[in-house]
């Protein structure tokens, strides 16, 4: 098993996370590097991409993952498999404070 760190919000329950289809501020730590993730899950990734398409030409968001449903048990079991196939490679890290 890798060693990683999974902090998930907790100013929001899942019950909400679930009904708003994103969350935000999940914050991995694997191999001293930090990474804040943003999950959605595929209805709400739609409407948000649309929505940016048609108001500046484009969508980008760094670090997105989408995931079958917007829960702890989903959430926790994809950063685990971005990281057990080398994905996380992937994300951007945060810049170390110094």
């Amino acid at each position: 098993m890798t060693n990683i760190a999974i902090d998930l919000p907790d100013d929001i329950d899942e019950g909400t996370w679930k009904e708003k289809g994103r969350v935000g501020g999940v914050r991995l730590e694997h191999e001293g590097r930090q990474y804040t993730l943003t999950f959605y899950d595929s209805v709400r990734l739609q409407q948000d991409a649309q929505s940016d398409v048609e108001l500046n030409g484009y969508f980008l968001e760094p670090n997105a993952v989408v995931v079958r449903s917007i829960d702890r048990r989903h959430i926790e079991e994809a950063i685990r498999a971005l990281v057990d196939k080398g994905w996380h490679r992937m994300l951007l890290p945060e810049k170390n404070a110094e």
